[in-house]
């Protein structure tokens, strides 16, 4: 391909590939069946051929996109909505005991305390009528089990139930993420005595060579014995770290792997050569073809692909080492062909072949963000690598080999910043010369890895003298991630960009190396910039809108209430239940603030600013004040009260304290506090920290009232709540971890209008014309 072109130029399948894509991603927010997107589909498909023979090109090519687009949308349609009335998806929504019998349609997820197997329903009985079913589900075991195998047809029992959603913005969203792996319901066994092998395995040896099978006794026979024996031998012969590092690079298995650990590689942006994908694939086929040197070149590309797959499977074929596999085999094919083939084009090939065949794919994180990095490579590196020119000897080679290495980590590092800003609010500046050293490191691993078999299989002796040197490569690697990542400025904190940015970052940077390359501004670059923009500006405009809310956040033990007014202050509560752990603080409150793209606190309200380090550090707090420091001092108020009364104290315009006071031999002593807000829609009452014995004192009318998640309901509570009749009654979590309230149905004596975090996760309320709702879980 002429190198003057343009990205797109003599690249069908990458405008393909985008267009489709385009049409996975919107599927979402669009109505109506399938089948009426697959007639619009072949309609305007078939109208492109008419005008393609009458020689109208370019209306013909037009429509073929927007055919494309039609079947992104049917794609993704027929994958997570249009189901029979049997389907596993409406049965899971009643959640309840059932009897499942189905086939394990993935190799089994064994882990040291438990077990993972992805079953495919055929039948089930449910309230006591059998019938025939389909669908996906999670099997969980609650230990670790090898009695159970690829393909094998099982027979088990248990409460079958809807995976949890993310609790606060941003956050983990397991039933999405099982969701888009095709699997709609789980359920958790302790006891696998309820689970019965059903028989009708192969008995004779020719039923063994029927296509059915084959892929049993693939995995079965020869990669989970051959992965088994690799881990059982890195475990024998090496350090438990060492030997979880060695499994990480050769097999991606850092399941069990030490939090602190997998924390030192994502703070050094060197995770990816941890999770097995493009850079791993490559060095396979690198090494494959090198040894293969002195053989033809049709022998060397049919050994070098029998490589790949295999490799593929023994890594449990994950998304991002299942596009790596499937470019590499394409590039291997189209090298056979060609010395010389486009790899952009082929990159796009091979995105739009997994898509078609797995749409959902394009919402997974490693998937996109190995396909950005592989893209960023090969679209960036050989406009860099033109730069330099190419010197003989050992010195520049090592040079060669420094710049190649640092230009080709720096491409990917800017390809998929804008995602690893999106999903880990944390840019890893030090990965562009962490990379450096790493990824020599891990190339040598893991062909050291694989080459470990052989040794194993020797005996002892041979395998401990292999290991010695391997074991002294393997330890360089924690103090070199640590020396990096305690460089300053090693990692930078972010907020998350948001979809709009993130479109307009990957349009700004192809218009940047349109002019700086091709010395042209492209038209079509153009457009899809200014594109970017106007969506980017509507869509801050629409979704960011100036106006009070109040927000709670699931933190578990602890909690968090983010009040935001339409003039732009922040004002946060957080209150710390649990000192011995304050996780909620690193894992909930900072991703929630990140996501939603708040990096400033006016004001944090606590009962312990002591241990705040943590979000204080990431987070721009202005003052910092302790409950009790408001009332310790009663004269602030200046005034004489009888019994049981409350005062207000003005804080700021927004914000007031309301203090419980009683009258104790003339002298006025402060007995319980809470705070008053004023929002557009009304007076709110944040009482979750208040004790529970004075919740009954609360005399205001709001919209939105807080209590304590312990507090009693009924009695004095119950007469305080119908009096003031709020919109919305709130239950926080409080001091007392012995919960009075322990379902929902205790709840429900204030009709639908009682929420919680424990049950809603976190939710939003936003006033304007009228107070609206916006939640993490449905109540």
């Amino acid at each position: 391909m002429n190198k003057n072109y343009g990205l797109f130029d003599g690249r069908p399948a990458l405008s393909s590939l985008i267009v489709y894509t385009l049409g996975i991603l919107i599927a979402g927010y669009l109505p109506f069946h399938s089948t009426i997107y697959m007639a619009v589909t072949l309609s305007i498909a078939i109208a492109a051929l008419v005008y393609h023979l009458k020689n109208y090109s370019k209306f013909s090519t037009v429509l073929l996109y927007f055919s494309l687009i039609f079947a992104g949308i049917t794609a993704y349609q027929i994958s997570v909505s249009d189901f029979p009335p049997t389907h596993i998806k409406n049965i899971v929504e009643k959640a309840s005991t059932v009897t499942i019998i189905g086939e394990i349609v993935a190799e089994p997820d064994i882990r040291s305390d438990r077990t993972y197997m992805i079953i495919e329903v055929d039948s089930l009985i449910w309230r006591k009528r059998k019938f025939k079913s389909c669908g996906n589900i999670m099997l969980k075991i609650n230990h670790q089990s090898k009695s159970y195998l690829f393909k094998d047809r099982l027979r088990f029992n248990g409460y079958l139930f809807k995976p949890g959603g993310a609790h606060i913005p941003g956050g983990f969203d397991y039933e999405r993420w099982l969701r888009h792996k095709g699997v709609f319901g789980m359920m958790v066994l302790n006891d696998t005595s309820v689970i019965r092998i059903l028989p009708g395995q192969p008995q004779r040896w020719y039923e063994y060579l029927m296509f059915w099978n084959l892929e049993r006794v693939f995995i079965n026979k020869l990669v989970s014995p051959l992965r088994e024996i690799l881990l059982a031998g890195y475990e024998l012969y090496l350090p438990e770290n060492q030997a979880s590092l060695l499994a990480g690079f050769v097999l991606g298995e850092k399941r069990d792997m030490p939090d602190d650990i997998v924390s030192l590689f994502r703070d050094t942006g060197t995770l990816h050569l941890m999770a097995v994908s493009g850079s791993n694939v490559a060095i396979i086929v690198m090494f494959f073809l090198a040894i293969t040197y002195p053989l033809k070149r049709r022998i060397r590309i049919i050994i070098t692909l029998i490589a790949v797959v295999f490799f593929c499977f023994l890594t449990r074929n994950e998304p991002s080492v299942v596009r790596a596999s499937v470019m590499a085999s394409i590039g291997l094919i189209g090298y056979y062909r060609k010395p010389d083939p486009d790899i952009i084009g082929l990159l796009a090939f091979s995105g739009l072949i997994l898509l078609i065949t797995s749409p959902l794919w394009i919402f997974s994180i490693g998937f996109q963000l190995s396909f950005a990095a592989c893209g960023g490579i090969v679209y960036l590196m050989p406009k860099v690598i033109a730069l330099f020119t190419r010197k003989k000897g050992l010195w520049a080679r090592a040079i060669d080999y420094i710049l190649f290495t640092f230009f080709t980590t720096l491409s990917a590092q800017i390809a998929v910043l804008p995602l690893t800003a999106q999903y880990f609010n944390r840019i890893p500046i030090v990965g562009v010369i962490a990379n450096i050293p790493m990824v020599l490191l891990a190339s040598i691993l893991t062909i050291a890895g694989i080459c470990f078999l052989p040794f194993i299989l020797m005996g002892d002796f041979f395998t401990s003298v292999y290991v010695w040197p391997l074991s002294k490569l393997i330890s360089i690697i924690l103090p070199l991630l640590g020396f990096f990542v305690d460089l300053p400025y090693s990692v930078v904190d972010v907020s998350s960009p948001g979809w709009g940015t993130i479109i307009l970052f990957y349009t700004g940077l192809y218009l940047i190396v349109e002019l700086s390359f091709h010395r042209r501004l492209s038209l079509k670059a153009s457009i899809i910039t200014l594109s970017a923009i106007s969506i980017v500006i509507w869509i801050s405009y629409l979704y960011n809108p100036l106006e009070d809310s109040i927000t709670f956040v699931d933190c578990g033990d602890d909690r968090a209430v983010l009040f935001c007014t339409s003039s732009g202050e922040r004002y946060l509560w957080y209150d710390i239940y649990n000192n011995d752990d304050i996780d909620h603080l690193e894992n909930s409150l900072k991703p929630f603030l990140f996501k939603t793209g708040i990096r400033k606190i006016d004001t944090l309200f606590t009962n312990n600013k002591n241990d705040l380090s943590i979000l204080t550090e990431s987070i721009n707090v202005g003052d910092i004040i302790e409950h009790e420091s408001l009332i310790v001092d009663t004269s602030i108020l200046d005034i004489v009260f009888p019994q049981y009364t409350s005062a207000e104290s003005i804080l700021n315009k927004k914000v007031k304290l309301v203090t419980v006071e009683t009258d104790n031999n003339s002298e006025t002593v402060t007995d319980g506090y809470y705070y008053k807000l004023s929002t557009s829609g009304g007076e709110c009452i944040l009482a979750g920290s208040v004790n529970p014995r004075y919740a009954g004192d609360i005399d205001h009318k709001a919209k939105v009232m807080e209590l304590p998640w312990s507090v009693q309901p009924y009695g004095t509570v119950y007469k305080s709540i119908l009096r003031n009749a709020p919109d919305m009654l709130v239950f926080s979590p409080d001091r007392n971890t012995e919960s009075s309230v322990g379902t929902k149905d205790k709840l429900t004596y204030y009709d639908d209008r009682t929420w919680s975090v424990k049950f809603n996760g976190s939710f939003r309320i936003r006033f304007s014309d009228k107070m609206h709702v916006d939640f993490m879980l449905k109540p």
